[in-house]
């Protein structure tokens, strides 16, 4: 049977809701992502100066330029440099200081690669609402596709605000942001009392948190 000289027809569907859901997911781990550097550089500049003062200014002018990585590992480090940490609560810098670098590495994956979102589909097959397209030409494969739905990339975003809630927790404690015991050369509350390490990541031990999150 001799085929049909017909032009096929292909139904396009309009996607935008799914569109404008991958928009606002992406845009909100970024916005995320900031609020974890963010606090990181705020309780660095909180333990460096003094309220109101032009120091604290000049040091916020300082810090405004450097990249994630260069506020990640002067926090990290200054938070040893100041604290005694024991056993099991190094364990826990040391975790969330590879948290935060991995989070780090996906930031510039999001930021850096070409984001493929359609607005119109066909309608008789299954396709990602969002593509990220990173191109790396030294690599063994160049070129790298990973597909991704709305409520994925909202998963990345909630995983990267736990991350910011409990690094802003250690930093406080550890930048001495609460209560602080001079005599004891150690903050009143430690580290050990408000986190710990449960299936890979930090989390808050039960009960009250030892000092408030920042302002959201």
């Amino acid at each position: 049977m001799a085929e049909s000289s017909e032009p096929r027809v292909v139904e396009l569907v309009d996607s935008r809701e799914q569109q404008d859901e991958a928009y606002r997911a992406i845009g909100r781990y970024m916005v995320v992502f900031s609020m974890l550097i963010t606090s990181m550089r705020s309780l660095m500049i909180e333990r460096l100066t003094e309220p109101e003062t032009e120091a604290r200014d000049l040091i916020a002018l300082a810090f405004g330029s450097s990249m994630a990585q260069q506020i990640a590992d002067p926090f990290f480090a200054m938070c040893r440099a100041v604290t005694n940490l024991d056993e099991s609560e190094a364990q826990i810098e040391s975790l969330l200081r590879r948290l935060v670098n991995e989070e780090i590495e996906e930031r510039n994956r999001i930021a850096h690669s070409d984001w493929l979102i359609a607005r119109w589909t066909r309608g008789d097959i299954q396709v990602p609402s969002a593509a990220r397209v990173l191109v790396k030409a030294r690599s063994k494969e160049p070129v790298q596709q990973v597909n991704y739905k709305p409520e994925q990339i909202d998963g990345l975003g909630d995983r990267a605000e736990l991350l910011r809630n409990v690094v802003w927790e250690f930093g406080s404690i550890c930048l001495q942001r609460g209560t602080w015991d001079p005599k004891e050369g150690y903050p009143t509350v430690r580290v050990r009392d408000s986190l710990q390490i449960e299936a890979g990541r930090v989390v808050y031990k039960p009960g009250d948190h030892s000092v408030p999150f920042p302002p959201r």
